[in-house]
């Protein structure tokens, strides 16, 4: 994409290099536009190639008619196109000229080289090829048009298939010199690519016709932004119109029709098609011509694939019933809808635009639970871009991108499951959710019926690859997708851009003052600390929003890195799983503590074992035991633990375990403890409030906002494990006290419903 960012900015900057000349009332940058273009955009053997064409062959029309239609291309689609279009304008045209070519004199040759060589251009902080490239377009304008000025067409109208391309353009400029109307063909169905490198407006913006005839009121709304200001856009109708519903729908035909792209993209095709020779449909494949070579071969090793061997696209769709269509990077999803038939959409990511109002799917889960319910045999989403006579506009659903690339266990994944849940039940009537996780198995037990997922698997390899990501490609992916709200729950500020965006801040790690013990036992806990004051001031500042869990940390972002509070959400997080009530299940006969954390030196466990030593000198009367989610394997640090006390019999060391393994803990425990010295929230304290249990936590200022005005929690000292024993023996006898209520001030959310009232500005 970068490339492509280069080489656009190269085509601007050598069209406007093009406009300091001029010929006889030919502006170069406009007849030379669509030359400079597929100049750029070659490879090195096609700018050969076409160096070589323009070089040695010279263009002529031979007997024009009264009205002058040319056609550039032997292409018979095209023909068809301008025949339909004479059809129902009831124009009356002897003959439709082709554009002819022939070898160039050789004298002619000559002086092409001597203009090239003559008036070389040098242009300053450009290479040696692009100066050669903006010199010989000027040399092989004014040969061709000294070449074209020796006619003498005797027409009352030119009618161009298109007055962008290549001698189109001149021929354009040569009849409007002589005040003959021009009129351009509109030979596409145009929808704006959502990115800001809009290379298909190139056409447009080299428009050189009088007028452009264009099919509906949608094109016209879409492109007159890029037409030059001396052409006019004028309303015509879909060239088929006359004749569609003579044909449509006239067979029944058990089989998926696929409408595949241009060349350019064959990794998505094939994948599309791997994606459906896992299912069990019939398809019918139709390549775009410059594909048809590439996709023929390919679908040899397919069963159940047919390659459309019809002419046109016209004729397949007027076939008769397909199942559905299936259409991506490709307006022939238009078309297909026009004539009725139910249509959706391949996505891919890598998506030059995509119709909102089609149901889509990108993954085999999906496509297996595509409903066409909005989009049963009715065309009428059609009618603001087909039909002229009717002034219909689509009503599409907002976009929202929920980013969860780098989330897949702990806390972090349950916040990810949890906005999941709360956009799936709560906003999708209104908004249509795409999900970036790295694999969709972590939510295989999970039911997002209305949420699209899309993979980025591997995003969790290294921090480079997940760098490139949030910070290059999700830029031109979020032009792409164009959504309304772009949140991203993993820290980092992606470069994307979005109506809305947002940062969900999980991580505190830069405000804690990492000790010498645990550098020495996490050295990428202490690289954290040091770098991630660096990370989040990536791009931090172009958020809408920042989301962080409480209070103090808001007070660091405005302090630390200077951005205003009233863009940082504290936001309460709020499980969306049912629980069932903890008092409806029979408790173990010993007092159990349960202390669910994934195993960080800062997540304190060696005070719980320290305190368990002191306790266990203790007559307390009563059995107990603790259950930690550790076992000796995740790292150095839990190792050295159960080597140091895996002789305490009152403690079951069970590893880390699934969310839902946790509940069923909580149902069975008496007490959490909870001495982490490090939190942005500490979910499993939420938890427990859930489950109505007591709560040991360190008496700091993100456990204090945890907790607020629960009435079973005690608080101790994290550094001492006396502090601790002593308050366990007080939650074994049930002694514990009320807090009071701690609320922050605005921007404050309490719940899901509340955080998304505030970044989708529905209260403003």
């Amino acid at each position: 994409m970068l490339i492509m960012i280069s080489k656009y900015k190269k085509y601007k900057f050598l069209k406007n290099e093009l406009s300091n000349y001029s010929l006889n009332g030919y502006p170069f940058e406009r007849v030379l536009g669509s030359y400079l273009a597929r100049m750029i955009w070659s490879s090195f053997f096609q700018k050969i190639q076409l160096f070589m064409y323009m070089f040695f062959i010279s263009y002529s029309i031979k007997n024009p008619s009264k009205v002058l239609l040319t056609l550039p291309s032997k292409r018979k689609s095209y023909k068809r196109l301008i025949d339909n279009f004479l059809l129902k304008n009831e124009l009356s045209v002897e003959c439709i000229s082709r554009i002819n070519i022939k070898p160039r004199n050789i004298f002619k040759t000559f002086r092409f080289m001597r203009i090239l060589f003559k008036d070389f251009t040098y242009i300053r902080n450009i290479g040696f090829f692009d100066n050669f490239l903006v010199s010989f377009l000027r040399a092989y304008a004014v040969i061709t048009i000294e070449e074209l000025e020796k006619n003498n067409f005797n027409v009352n109208k030119y009618i161009a298939f298109n007055s962008s391309y290549f001698y189109e353009s001149f021929l354009s400029f040569y009849f409007k010199k002589r005040n003959v109307p021009t009129s351009s063909l509109q030979h596409g169905i145009y929808y704006q690519y959502q990115n800001d490198i809009p290379f298909e407006t190139i056409n447009y913006e080299n428009t050189c016709a009088d007028e452009l005839l264009c099919w509906s009121d949608f094109t016209i709304d879409q492109i007159q932004s890029y037409i030059p200001s001396d052409v006019s856009l004028k309303k015509d109708i879909y060239p088929y119109a006359s004749n569609t519903s003579i044909y449509k729908n006239s067979l029944n035909i058990d089989q998926i029709l696929v409408m595949l792209p241009r060349i350019k993209y064959k990794k998505e095709m094939k994948t599309l098609l791997e994606l459906l020779k896992k299912t069990n449909g019939n398809y019918l494949i139709r390549p775009h011509p410059s594909s048809k070579r590439f996709i023929s071969k390919l679908i040899k090793r397919y069963d159940r694939f047919q390659l459309d061997a019809r002419e046109h696209l016209s004729d397949t769709l007027k076939a008769g019933n397909y199942e559905f269509c299936i259409g991506f990077n490709t307006t022939s999803s238009f078309e297909a809808v026009f004539y009725g038939h139910k249509v959706c959409q391949f996505i891919c990511g890598n998506d030059e635009f995509f119709l909102d109002f089609l149901p889509s799917f990108s993954s085999l889960e999906t496509f297996k639970s595509l409903s066409f319910k909005n989009n049963n045999n009715n065309n009428s989403n059609l009618d603001y871009y087909l039909n002229p006579d009717e002034d219909f506009k689509i009503i599409s659903k907002k976009l929202i991108v929920i980013s969860g690339i780098n989330l897949r266990s702990s806390g972090t994944l349950a916040i990810l499951e949890d906005v999941l849940s709360y956009a799936n039940k709560s906003l999708h009537k209104e908004y249509k959710i795409v999900a970036l996780v790295h694999s969709k198995e972590l939510f295989k037990d999970k039911s997002f019926d209305n949420i699209e997922f899309l993979e980025f698997p591997k995003s969790i390899n290294s921090y480079f690859i997940r760098f490139y990501l949030e910070y290059f490609y999700f830029n031109q992916f979020s032009k792409n997708m164009n959504p309304y709200l772009w949140l991203s729950l993993q820290d980092l500020s992606a470069n994307v851009k979005s109506k809305i965006t947002a940062v969900y801040c999980h991580n505190a790690t830069s405000f804690y003052k990492v000790s010498l013990k645990e550098a020495l036992y996490d050295t990428w806990f202490l690289i954290q600390n040091f770098l991630y004051n660096y990370f989040y001031s990536i791009n931090i500042k172009q958020n809408d929003y920042i989301v962080v869990q409480q209070n103090w940390i808001r007070d660091n972002f405005n302090k630390i890195f200077k951005v205003d509070k009233d863009k940082i959400i504290v936001s309460y997080p709020q499980n969306q799983d049912p629980k069932e009530n903890k008092m409806d299940v029979n408790k173990n006969a010993e007092f159990t503590f349960f202390y669910p954390s994934f195993p960080r030196v800062f997540k304190n466990f060696e005070i719980i074992l320290d305190a368990i030593e002191i306790l266990n000198k203790k007559d307390l009367g009563k059995k107990y035991k603790v259950i930690l989610t550790i076992d000796g394997s995740e790292n150095r640090y839990t190792k050295d633990l159960l080597k140091k006390y895996h002789n305490l019999n009152n403690v079951d060391f069970i590893g880390v375990v699934e969310r839902s393994k946790v509940y069923e803990i909580y149902k069975k425990s008496n007490c959490l403890i909870f001495p982490s010295k490090l939190e942005t929230w500490g979910l499993p304290v939420s938890e427990a409030k859930e489950f109505n249990l007591p709560i040991l936590i360190s008496d700091l200022p993100y456990a204090h906002e945890t907790v607020n005005n629960y009435d079973k929690a005690l608080f101790f000292d994290p550094f001492n494990k006396n502090d601790l024993a002593k308050k366990m023996t007080f939650a074994i006898n049930n002694k514990f006290n009320r807090h009071e209520i701690i609320k922050p001030d605005q921007p404050f959310s309490e719940d899901w419903k509340e955080l998304f009232d505030i970044l989708l500005q529905r209260n403003s």
